[in-house]
């Protein structure tokens, strides 16, 4: 059961990664590993598809606590984008949300969590890569992809999820 949601994970994970036109550009969201060595392909300007930041500039959380508080900060960032129809933010804030998400397993180890929250981590992760996932490829005009609506639900117990884990990033954060 772990190991075929582990590769279900991969697999949505690796879907939602690779990004437009089912190559790896450089704005997309890269496994850290991955963006720090050469895999294969120059990596170039992708003026049809500039998200305005570098990824590769990002100053990940240092505490599971501030990965949760931030993941918090962007799900109400990305509900607002929705509402106000701002899809370019709401993009933006998408593939901030998978570098965050690619953090929380090392976050966790460093929290010394006990099994059961560990558990609890890794399914909010991958829930929100799930739903995260659809909700880019809605963005990115795939007839597969799911609109806020439909993952808000999901994405929001996730994050509760979290919390529970990491009680101390739920005070303060909405």
């Amino acid at each position: 059961m772990n190991r075929t949601m582990l590769t279900v994970g991969i697999l949505a994970a690796g879907t939602w990664l690779v990004g437009c036109k089912g190559e790896s550009p450089s704005n997309a969201v890269a496994p850290a590993d991955q963006a720090a060595e050469d895999h294969g392909h120059e990596h170039h300007d992708h003026d049809h598809h500039d998200h305005g930041h570098d990824h590769h500039a990002h100053d990940a959380p240092e505490t599971l606590q501030a990965a949760v508080g931030e993941l918090t900060e962007l799900r109400d960032n990305i509900a607002n984008a929705f509402a106000s129809d701002d899809l370019k933010t709401a993009d933006t804030e998408v593939h901030e949300v998978g570098h965050l998400l690619e953090a929380l397993d090392s976050l966790a180890e460093k929290a010394e969590l006990t099994e059961e929250q560990v558990a609890a981590v890794k399914q909010a992760q991958q829930s929100l890569f799930e739903e995260f996932a659809a909700l880019d490829r809605t963005l990115h005009d795939k007839s597969d992809g799911k609109t806020w609506e439909e993952v808000s639900e999901k994405v929001n117990q996730a994050i509760a999820d979290l919390q529970a884990v990491v009680p101390a990033a739920k005070e303060g954060s909405e």
